[in-house]
């Protein structure tokens, strides 16, 4: 066993080394870093472009005052099944034709909302006008992108309207105030006159 160690031990001494081949890993970092910072810019510009792009839904302006209530109402078109925790069918949880009203499970309703496109002088004076009476509106933006959005110098928060909003509450132009009303558990939409 000893005469093994000894003959090992000229062996790794009379061996051959060899540089490393390898760049070395901070060097090569740095190399690339103007194109990893160059691609890194395109990106921002790109997501700056699409988020400057988004508009709400496209609404038209109202021609007249009116105003009408949305029931959320949803009435069930077949059984809803109680299901254990082992995923069997142990009889039904909501039967075909249960009423569900999600207002009526809201423990405080929703901030009222007011849908208008802050592109147009007249939708705007309206849009002060209610908030000089109270402050405590959602603004949602229609038709306009969001780079002109302050263009009249509403200045708050500001949202996107989206479909699931326009299709819930039933809205069919502009500038409407969206109300929650927590007796009858029903939407009022008060639209306003812009257009003559």
């Amino acid at each position: 066993m000893v005469k093994v160690l000894l003959f090992l031990i000229p062996f790794y001494l009379w061996a051959s080394t060899y540089p490393i081949a390898e760049r070395d890993v901070l060097d090569e970092l740095e190399a690339k870093k103007p194109q990893a910072y160059r691609a890194f810019k395109k990106q921002i510009k790109e997501s700056e472009e699409k988020i400057k792009a988004l508009r709400g839904e496209e609404l038209p302006a109202s021609k007249t005052n009116y105003s009408y209530w949305v029931d959320q109402t949803y009435v069930l078109e077949q059984d809803i099944p109680r299901v254990d925790t082992q995923g069997r069918v142990i009889g039904i949880l909501y039967p075909k034709g249960f009423a569900f009203n999600p207002l009526a499970y809201m423990p405080i309703m929703p901030t009222d909302m007011i849908v208008f496109d802050p592109s147009k002088k007249k939708e705007v004076a309206i849009v002060k006008a209610l908030l000089a009476k109270n402050t405590n509106y959602k603004l949602l933006t229609t038709n306009c992108p969001l780079e002109k959005w302050n263009m009249h110098g509403v200045n708050r928060q500001m949202f996107r309207l989206t479909k699931e909003i326009k299709e819930r509450a039933n809205i069919k132009s502009t500038p409407s105030v969206i109300r929650f009303d927590k007796q009858s558990k029903r939407i009022l939409v008060e639209v306003y006159k812009t257009i003559d």
